[in-house]
């Protein structure tokens, strides 16, 4: 995992997830666990996110 000094590290992250799998909805581990995630440097990092939809519902 690479990481970018000054930035807050994703470490702690990745290594608590296999203890909340049955927390997850289904493919959610599987997701969160890919390490590429959590690189800073990756093509799939997640600070590189875009929302495409949102849906808003009433209470």
């Amino acid at each position: 995992m690479m990481t970018v000094p000054g930035v807050i590290s994703p470490a702690p992250y990745p290594e608590r997830l296999p203890g909340r799998v049955g927390a997850l909805p289904a493919g959610a581990h599987v997701f969160a666990a890919d390490p590429q995630h959590h690189d800073f440097h990756g093509p799939r990092c997640v600070k590189d996110l875009v929302l495409e939809r949102t849906t808003a519902r009433k209470p």
